[in-house]
């Protein structure tokens, strides 16, 4: 009897990065046309990183807003901060002080 080979699927082609099916790329609407954040010219010693999990359909919702506007995610977070802040804390900045620029 002969020893069959066979070929483990691992999803990407051969030699290759699987590419997300174009319906996924071409949902971004044209965010890949908008400007991007200086953020990186900024020493990485002035920025401090916010992880945390969201659902897949909060995270679409979110990136469709800041997208549809033109601004990144970080942008509409900050946005969503400063309104939030106004709303319900009107002297944040005695409390907070600058929290809007990078020190």
């Amino acid at each position: 009897m002969g020893a069959t080979k066979t070929k483990a699927k691992t999803g990407a082609p051969p030699g290759g990065v699987k590419e997300k099916p174009l319906r996924r790329r071409l949902s971004l609407g044209g965010a890949l046309d908008a400007p991007v954040p200086d953020n990186l010219s900024i020493p990485t010693d002035q920025w401090a990183d916010l992880n945390f999990k969201v659902s897949p359909a909060f995270h679409r919702a979110f990136k469709k807003e800041a997208t549809d506007r033109g601004w990144s995610m970080k942008e509409l977070l900050e946005a969503s901060l400063r309104m939030f802040l106004e709303k319900h804390q009107p002297n944040y900045d005695e409390k907070y002080g600058d929290i809007w620029t990078a020190k």
